[in-house]
């Protein structure tokens, strides 16, 4: 019996019974036996002792082969009738194989939550096996280092027998047919090699390592039989046949004259070693484990072994998949799918956690390059500990310091994927099922970019930052996602779409064909990266996951030093700028480009940049550099024209540029007879006004951490603002107040519209 509480209601399981209870009293029962029961009367009628066949191909193979010989000698002996029940027709054909005739079929029922053993009309139910059975197992597995065939002893209350086990026996004219049937199909019997890639619990194969058994042995001249179906990669196999149409027992009688299987760990697996043909056994990791639940491949072959159970599997070789790659002389013919590049500076405290993330990924293909950009620390050593684990994961060092910019772009020269990608050494992925969604859909979408959102996650307080709260915004619009943009999309969001490259998965062939490479040595590299992009790339698909996990409050982080990054600035823009007219002269339908340009940069410069930087005389630099880039870049009346079309406010933003000076209300000071009188200071964090110079202070206005606002007078709290919400003494509400969106939206970053520059008026 095992129990579940929802809410108030608490459901247990006894037996073949289901029952609900509130508090201690039931107000349900079901059984979770009768349909099957009742569709199968007059045989279970028949019968004292059923099994109700719970399990995968190859724990059904095994039992069927060891214990169930035992278990119908032992219930003869009492002078009971044994009966199987399965609901997977996979199982009937197994049972064939072992010649079983006291086997039906019902489709109606999953065992599952049973109990392993009930009783029911007066039979006696055996699950082989419940949900229970494999929890207990895999616990032991890693504990233990327990074997599951052992576990089923224990399950069953039965010693296996290893010598009077069931035998195979193929009915007569199912190897003909077989034969047959795969010479049509295009397959030569007598030359044939056979793959099984696919488990149900475990980490598939993966591509790559398919590739490359499927092109050795084509090249050798050998035919190919893969189990599954015919993907939408299946072009890349040649004259490759898939078996979808072949039933287990034709497979199995055309794998005893395979050269080889090559098989992962899976039920097919342990039923065709049964052939005795040479055979090798890939185990890989489980798939869907968390943390604390993770099966490595090792602990997944100490724990499912066939030479483990009996000296009959001979024929089988098992390695682990790392083995698999670096022992077997496959040469590698397809690229990964993925190519994740992480550059990588004084990253010791975080780089783990990163790289951790990405081994925990359910889709196994593809490769991380961290690039080291001369760190002082021992990020190096991390990253090399777990390449050494896991060769998937490998480390370039560069000889001089050039900023992440370069050390990306050597990552994209040195990559070997399709689609490549970027994460940062201090952020990670939240979701393990990222790279086989991605997967999933860019092997159907005809696309050069996937554009997707992050969350973010204050490394201070060691939470995810809430939705309303997040200082970097996703600006796709619902109805532009999940499809490929058409011209008008793409016209809306140029040079806008997120800046961050960990937001992207781009095909190399793209980036090479556009020369889309990062700026180096200069900071905001990211943002001529995303804008290039959004430039030269055609085919763009944007999703709402949020598979990433941006990290804020880390120190020595780009978007906490905007001040020491100032002169890179302008040449970012003038960078982007450069690019543009050379595609606009090449191009006539990028003219278009010019005024989104204009557009943008306004914004980013004046509206985004600008009111961040805290110290006047930097701000006063920075503003003359901004007002002559827009002399540089000679914005004439029919630009003026078209940028009124579709951004009126940004022309009157124009002009307030032309008509304001570098003078900010930094300090005013009203002085009677000599005698300061009434000051006024303003910063961008604080903003007071004293009487009789600072002697008395009748308000202050103060950021508080946590985004709330407190404004005094006289020092008592009078109004206080708590996200954007107004409270008199703190206590009442009395209104809501929302920030004038000043930013540029390929960031969008909600700020204050601060008017801290002075009119000639």
């Amino acid at each position: 019996m095992y129990g579940k509480r929802s809410f108030l209601i608490e459901k247990k399981v006894s037996g073949q019974y289901k029952e609900y209870f509130f508090k201690t009293h039931r107000v349900w029962r079901r059984s979770l036996f009768s349909k099957t029961f009742n569709l199968n009367k007059e045989v279970i009628s028949k019968c004292d002792c059923i099994y109700l066949l719970n399990a995968n191909i190859g724990e059904v193979y095994l039992f069927l082969k060891f214990y169930y010989p035992k278990i119908e000698k032992r219930n003869l002996l009492n002078n009971k009738k044994t009966l199987l029940i399965t609901n997977n027709l996979a199982h009937l054909q197994i049972a064939e194989l072992f010649s079983i005739k006291n086997i039906v079929y019902s489709p109606h029922f999953s065992a599952d939550e049973y109990s392993s053993k009930f009783k029911y009309r007066g039979k006696e139910f055996f699950v082989v096996f419940n949900h229970a059975h494999y929890v207990k197992t895999e616990r032991n597995i890693r504990a233990n280092n327990e074997h599951y065939f052992r576990s089923m002893a224990s399950a069953l209350s039965i010693v296996p027998d290893l010598e009077g086990y069931n035998k195979i026996k193929l009915a007569s004219g199912v190897s003909q047919h077989a034969l047959d049937k795969a010479r049509k199909a295009g397959l030569d019997p007598n030359n044939l090699i056979i793959i099984i890639p696919h488990a149900n619990s475990c980490k598939d194969l993966g591509d790559e390592v398919l590739f490359s058994i499927v092109n050795k042995f084509e090249n050798l001249g050998y035919s190919i039989l893969v189990n599954g179906e015919r993907s939408s990669e299946g072009s890349k196999f040649g004259k490759t046949i898939f078996s979808s149409k072949f039933s287990i027992t034709e497979l199995f009688s055309l794998a005893r004259r395979a050269k080889h299987i090559y098989a992962v760990r899976c039920g097919l697996a342990e039923l065709l070693a049964e052939t005795k043909r040479p055979m090798t056994i890939i185990y890989t990791e489980f798939k869907n484990r968390s943390k604390d639940e993770k099966l490595s491949e090792e602990m997944v072959l100490k724990g499912f072994s066939l030479q483990e159970i009996s000296s009959l599997y001979s024929n089988v070789k098992e390695v682990t998949l790392s083995e698999f790659k670096m022992n077997f002389g496959i040469t590698l013919v397809s690229e990964p799918f993925f190519s994740i590049i992480i550059p990588i500076y004084n990253a010791e405290k975080y780089i783990e956690r990163c790289l951790r993330s990405l081994s925990n990924q359910s889709f196994a293909n593809f490769e991380v390059i961290c690039v080291d950009d001369c760190s002082t620390d021992a990020s190096c050593q991390i990253v090399s500990n777990i390449s050494k684990k896991d060769d998937r994961f490998r480390l370039v060092r560069k000889a001089k310091n050039a900023g992440p910019g370069a050390a990306r772009n050597t990552g994209i020269r040195t990559s070997s994927g399709k689609w490549i990608t970027f994460a940062d050494a201090d952020d990670f992925y939240c979701d393990n099922d990222f790279l086989q969604k991605a997967h999933d859909l860019l092997l159907n979408a005809k696309c050069d970019m996937l554009l997707f959102d992050h969350v973010e996650y204050d490394e201070s307080a060691n939470k995810f930052v809430c939705p309303e709260h997040r200082r970097f915004l996703f600006n796709i619009n619902d109805k532009h996602l999940n499809h490929v943009w058409n011209e008008g999309e793409r016209n809306k969001y140029l040079f806008e779409i997120p800046p961050f490259p960990f937001t992207k998965i781009i095909s190399k062939n793209a980036i090479l064909k556009n020369d889309l490479f990062f700026p180096e040595r200069m900071f905001y590299e990211d943002c001529a990266f995303s804008n290039i992009a959004s430039l030269v790339l055609t085919n763009i698909y944007a999703v709402n996951w949020q598979p990433y996990a941006y990290c804020q409050n880390i120190p020595g982080q780009t978007t906490q030093n905007l001040v020491k990054h100032l002169n890179d600035i302008i040449p970012i823009h003038n960078l982007i700028f450069t690019r543009m007219n050379r595609l606009c002269s090449a191009n006539q339908n990028l003219v278009f480009a010019r005024i989104k340009f204009i557009s943008v940069a306004l914004r980013s410069l004046a509206l985004y940049f600008l009111p961040q930087i805290n110290d006047y005389g930097k701000a006063e630099q920075f503003f003359y550099e901004m007002k002559k880039f827009f002399e540089i870049i000679k914005i004439s009346k029919s630009d003026i024209k078209e940028l009124s079309k579709i951004a009126p406010a940004d022309v009157q933003l124009l002009k307030q540029i032309e008509s304001w000076t570098p003078g900010m209300l930094y300090s005013w000071c009203f002085v009677l007879f000599g005698c300061p009188i009434l000051t006024y200071n303003r910063s961008f964090d604080v903003a007071k006004l004293s009487f009789i110079h600072k002697k008395i202070e009748i308000f202050k206005k103060k950021e508080i951490l946590g985004y709330k606002t407190k404004i005094s007078v006289f020092g008592i709290p009078v109004l206080i603002r708590k996200n954007h919400t107004f409270f008199l003494f703190g206590i009442i509400p009395i209104g809501k107040f929302y920030c004038f969106p000043a930013f540029t939206e390929n960031y969008n970053f909600s700020l204050l519209k601060l008017n801290f520059l002075r009119s000639k008026k």
